[in-house]
């Protein structure tokens, strides 16, 4: 387990970069309209599909690698949050500190 948290968090941080970046594209209307070169009509459209495509794919890559976040470390996160019967949480507020 220990040899996938690393990449994890990788996949994790890229997908998170990606997904910021292409949500603010999106939501801020980019690309606008407007004629391309010419006169031709704009190829913006079709940016603005590749954005929403990546974004979706983004979106599963950040989900798979979130699960697989939480099958590595979610013993520990349930042991650190107290629900582990039999042994004492060290962030716990009544734990005596050395």
């Amino acid at each position: 387990m220990i040899a996938w948290k690393r990449p994890l968090a990788l996949v994790l941080l890229v997908t998170t970069i990606l997904l910021t970046v292409t949500g603010l594209w999106l939501w801020l209307g980019y690309p606008g309209g407007g004629r391309g070169f010419g006169g031709a009509p704009p190829a913006p459209s079709t940016v603005k599909h590749l954005l929403k495509d990546v974004h979706l794919y983004a979106s599963w890559a950040f989900i798979a690698a979130f699960v697989g976040h939480l099958i590595c470390n979610g013993r520990a996160m349930l042991r650190h949050l107290g629900f582990n019967a039999g042994t004492r949480n060290p962030a716990s507020p009544d734990t005596r500190r050395r």
